[in-house]
């Protein structure tokens, strides 16, 4: 399209320039024919008065040739060309009878025959002007058609271009290239109209994902996860009616009728067809997970609707793959904004309490360690418990701020010495999230925060839960290797509730590994978990892995620990977290 634009523009131009040179050319020829006519009349009169005009007639002589030699030489010949050259040619042999005329008279003759011909001359010098003057127009006009015809044509092209690149613009802008069908921005456009057309309630805006979607692409490569992606599309494309979109990786958007168990009609319908996806070899592990809004008010935006169930479906679903947007959980995001605007005061009025749970030697009952627990005493929202804020501080990112001001209370708590240990200081285990592990530079801040209460890395065990190695595991190994090099002891948390510990087993410089409290739950005596956890003990000693099981709050908790061999208990049944005071008093005979 660009190449026939320009070829276009460059016929024109050549056709412009030609037409200009052409044009100049006439008004000369138009310009000759009128000194011919007049230089005739001249050169009679001149005659007649008895003064001889040879230079006159010799210039109008060559001034005659050379229009005749001009107009023949033209390769093409239009019909006004032929009527020019018919013209001049006439004026030609009339201005030869004109000359013979001057000839007798100059030898006596009367002039009468002269004037006749000067004046045959003229009328028929002044036709031959007229020709080439309507020749010129009529060209000119013929340019300009031509001129416009080109510009029209090359504005369609333009036009006709414009559409290409606002279709190809529109694919790009409104097409997911992995599926083919709409993305995001074309979801919210076809959503908007559907919701506006309808009653309010009558659709849900629905937001899913693939459950460790991560882990297919990982193990069956990226290949087999766009092609998950791509039979996904189907088949909630199927159910909606087409009004779905993949919004990114693995989530999808989806405007589905608010009908009774509908989401959970789809969740069944997305199952069965995956199920009998027979070339799909991770089926039988594949789960999707749904957030839904009822669009039930028509002042609110579908990418705001679309936002909100990405929210809930973040917070965790409750039941069957399906968590709805609702007023309770409008009620828990304003809590957690409450939460979150309020931890910068709360750091600076040192709202946050260090709590410390012991460590204790399952096989002694001695102090071996403690793990410092957070509690945020705020004076406008009371006191509060880990779970009532750090998921909030995690989802805003602030989780790193909270992670630091607690090393450093630690950090300040010393000296605190293990019983018995001769003056070396009590290992306090100091927890990092995922976010805080992940920063640039955390190392760094680390080591810094250490150094300046000159704390040897014996005082201080990092840990980390499981679920911090599923978003770059390598950064996140290097990281602890830094760490591990310098002296400090890492702590592996949750073990059991994830899905890689054996491979981070293998890759890791962990030290200490704390099995999962689920573990001591409800059905903890069958056979089957205790050959579980024996095994990890097992595993562990063979690592020289320092194992601690969380959740210890019965004799018989700590009779099953002794005897598969596990080395430390945490939990209830020795203590529950002690603010510092309390913890000194009770363990480290200090006031």
């Amino acid at each position: 399209m660009t190449f026939a634009c320009v070829a276009v523009w460059i016929v024109g131009a050549a056709l412009l320039f030609s037409s200009l040179l052409q044009m100049q050319g006439y008004a000369a020829i138009i310009n000759n024919a009128g000194t011919v006519r007049g230089g005739t009349q001249m050169a009679v009169k001149l005659e007649l008065a008895g003064t001889q005009a040879d230079n006159l007639e010799a210039h109008v002589d060559g001034l005659l040739s050379q229009l005749i030699a001009d107009e023949e030489a033209r390769p093409l010949k239009s019909s006004a060309t032929r009527e020019v050259v018919e013209g001049l040619h006439a004026v030609q042999a009339k201005w030869r009878e004109v000359e013979r005329g001057i000839a007798e008279v100059r030898a006596g003759a009367p002039g009468d025959a002269l004037m006749r011909a000067s004046q045959e001359h003229w009328d028929l010098a002044d036709r031959a002007v007229r020709a080439a003057e309507a020749r010129a127009n009529g060209e000119s006009r013929l340019m300009l058609l031509v001129s416009a015809l080109l510009v029209l044509f090359t504005t369609a092209l333009l036009v006709l271009r414009e559409r290409d690149s606002m279709r190809r613009l529109r694919k790009t802008f409104l097409i997911d290239p992995l599926t083919g069908g709409s993305n995001l921005e074309g979801f919210y456009r076809e959503a908007s109209k559907a919701i506006a057309g309808a009653p309010p309630s009558t659709y849900l805006v629905v937001y899913t994902n693939v459950v460790h979607f991560r882990f297919i692409n990982d193990s069956f490569g990226r290949a087999a996860g766009d092609e998950l992606i791509v039979r996904l599309y189907g088949i909630y494309r199927s159910s909606c009616d087409g009004l779905c979109a993949r919004a990114d990786s693995d989530h999808f958007a989806l405007l589905v009728k608010n009908d009774p168990a509908a989401l959970e009609r789809l969740c069944e319908k997305v199952d069965a067809d995956l199920r009998e996806a027979e070339d799909l070899h991770f089926t039988g592990t594949l789960s999707c997970n749904y957030g839904a809004y009822v669009a039930d008010d028509p002042n609110v935006g579908v990418a705001s609707m679309v936002s909100d169930a990405a929210l809930v479906l973040k917070a965790g679903v409750k039941e069957r793959g399906v968590a709805y947007y609702t007023e309770a959980f409008r009620a828990k995001l304003s809590g957690e904004m409450e939460i979150v605007q309020g931890m910068g005061d709360a750091l600076a009025r040192d709202e946050f309490l260090m709590y410390l749970q012991p460590q204790v030697d399952v096989r002694t009952g001695r102090l071996t360690g403690a793990e410092c627990l957070c509690r945020w005493k705020s004076d406008k929202l009371g006191l509060l418990q880990p779970t009532a804020f750090i998921p909030a501080l995690e989802r805003s990112g602030l989780i790193s701020d909270l992670d630091f001001h607690m090393l450093e209370r630690v950090c300040r708590a010393y000296p605190l010495p293990l019983p018995g240990g001769e003056g070396a200081p009590l290992p306090i285990s100091v927890n990092f999230s995922r976010p805080t592990v992940l920063q640039d530079g955390f190392v760094e801040r680390f080591l810094e925060i250490v150094s300046r209460y000159d704390l040897p890395p014996e005082a201080i065990e990092v840990e980390v839960t499981e679920g911090a190695f599923m978003v770059d595991e390598a950064v996140v190994v290097r990281t602890l290797e830094t760490l591990s090099a310098e002296g400090f002891r890492i702590a592996m948390d949750d073990f059991g509730s994830g899905f890689s510990s054996l491979n981070l087993l293998r890759r890791l410089p962990i030290h200490v590994l704390k099995l999962d409290k689920e573990f001591l739950c409800e059905g903890y005596e069958t056979d089957r978990t205790q050959s579980i956890l024996s095994d990890i003990v097992v595993m562990a000693q063979h690592l020289g892995i320092r194992t601690v099981c969380e959740g210890v709050e019965t004799p018989e908790h700590v009779a099953l620990l002794r005897e598969i061999g596990c080395d430390t208990a945490q939990g209830f049944y020795y203590s529950r977290p002690l603010d510092l005071d309390a913890f000194r008093k009770k363990y480290l005979s200090q006031p």
